[in-house]
């Protein structure tokens, strides 16, 4: 600034002059800078809204996981994989375990090791259906009848109407399982043997 703009007081600093364009200008910018702010506050609630379901994918990932133990007892049953213990024949039925080493669940009767099949029961305590056919009181077997009502496929010998076990024959003609035990020709009721060996194996 020079001398004489000092003394001419008409002469000054050039000062700022405002306009209503420059206000329109102002609140133009204004509304501009709002949209943005408002534009990076949903992009950072977008955002957020994604990580929250990454989580929340992740912890469903964790919870299936946790779970997963309780679909490989179904698992099993479903694949037909065998008992994890060498040498044992039988269906897995849970944790990787037939009934006789440790799988499924037992009769709830006192004293008794057998797996239950129906009502917390086993076969031999009532754990199963019985023949629907009037005054029969014996187990049925498919249909709700018994063997000797209809309740099974007869045995694929001919002439005999015994019904069949595994294998499509009756037990005279060469169904069902025998016993491992040698000269035992008792049917499989534990494991692979019968009763009786699988008592004398326990003792």
């Amino acid at each position: 600034m020079s001398i004489v703009d000092l003394l001419n007081p008409s002469i000054g600093p050039t000062a700022t002059s405002y306009s209503d364009d420059d206000d329109e200008d102002a609140e133009g910018k204004g509304d501009r800078c709002d949209e943005n702010t408002l534009k990076q506050e949903d992009l950072q609630r977008r955002l957020r809204h994604v990580h929250g379901n990454e989580k929340l994918a992740t912890s469903c990932q964790d919870d299936e996981s946790i779970h997963s133990d309780d679909t490989d007892d179904s698992a099993f049953q479903k694949r037909g994989l065998s008992c994890s213990i060498k040498t044992c024949p039988n269906k897995a039925v849970s944790k990787g375990r037939c009934i006789s080493h440790g799988g499924g669940c037992r009769c709830k009767v006192p004293g008794c090791k057998n797996g239950a099949k129906m009502y917390g029961l086993c076969h031999l305590h009532g754990g199963r259906k019985k023949c629907k056919h009037q005054g029969c009181g014996k187990f049925a077997k498919s249909l709700g009848l018994c063997w000797a009502h209809g309740g099974s496929k007869t045995c694929g010998h001919e002439m005999c109407e015994k019904g069949a076990l595994k294998g499509g024959f009756c037990w005279a003609h060469g169904g069902g399982r025998r016993c491992r035990a040698p000269s035992c020709q008792k049917p499989v009721k534990t494991g692979d043997v019968c009763s009786m060996h699988h008592n004398l194996s326990n003792t």
